[in-house]
């Protein structure tokens, strides 16, 4: 398992962990997250927490522009991930050298993106974002599995008709994104049944609060503990990529787990 650290260069991110407002003090930091093995640095300048506020493109590329140019004279081995919405900040952060993008999406304006994916032949992360998010609400569904199975097979086939190749695509099934503690129990119970399906797939589940009955009782500080199961039990299941805020025991963990599978 690969395990993605986290920076926010937006000030309204939940998590205190990996926000900056300072370019260099965020640099820095990756330098650490590099320093103890994070495999994808995953760089983002828009939350996209309940109710969140949009960015548009020109904000997004101010803060991440100065950040890449500074990453790019780096000697390392570790990924740069952009986390965006935007087509036109992906196409410009690609101009950089960028080759690895995240997308939370509902399924709409996948034209546009395939056109810059094909055409970089980046990798990318699709990350399932219901339209309730945004109002602060849940997704409504009887088999959320299924639900995410056939929103991603069309997705997918979408991008895939539109000749993107599916080995660039990588799936997550957007742990707290509009889904009920219910559903997000479900998802995380049977990752191996994404895997299977689409062999590539990411779970961004760290420090949320994504289940009131697992999170009664437990207070904020504990939280990264309950992260750190969830990175073990993804990497069980054979979850590719992790993404969390405290890299450093995240990355313990996930080299438990290969090497207990290995061995």
């Amino acid at each position: 398992m690969k395990i993605m650290g986290i920076i926010n260069l937006s000030e309204d991110s939940f998590c205190e962990t990996g926000k900056f407002s300072n370019n260099n003090d965020a640099v820095k930091y990756a330098e650490y997250l590099i320093s103890i093995g994070c495999d994808i640095i995953d760089l983002g300048a828009e939350s996209t927490q309940q109710g969140f506020d949009e960015k548009n493109s020109e904000e997004q590329l101010d803060k991440l522009i100065p950040f890449i140019n500074q990453f790019n004279k780096i000697k390392k081995q570790t990924i740069l991930s952009i986390d965006t919405r935007s087509v036109r900040v992906m196409e410009e952060c690609g101009k950089l050298g960028v080759s690895f993008f995240n997308t939370i999406t509902t399924g709409e304006g996948m034209s546009n993106l395939a056109g810059f994916i094909k055409h970089s032949n980046s990798e990318i992360i699709l990350t399932h974002m219901p339209v309730e998010h945004k109002e602060s609400k849940n997704l409504i569904t009887s088999d959320i599995i299924n639900y995410l199975i056939s929103f991603f097979s069309k997705t997918r086939e979408e991008l895939i008709s539109k000749g993107v190749s599916g080995e660039k695509i990588i799936i997550d099934p957007g742990i707290g994104f509009g889904k009920s503690g219910s559903d997000n129990l479900k998802i995380l119970s049977n990752l191996d049944i994404f895997v299977q399906q689409f062999e590539r797939v990411c779970i961004g589940v760290s420090n949320k609060k994504y289940s009131s009955k697992v999170f009664e009782g437990i207070k904020e500080k504990d939280y990264p503990l309950v992260t750190l199961i969830n990175t073990a039990l993804s990497g069980y299941q054979g979850v590719e990529i992790a993404r969390v805020h405290d890299v450093g025991v995240n990355k313990d963990a996930s080299e438990v787990v290969k090497a207990t599978l290995n061995s």
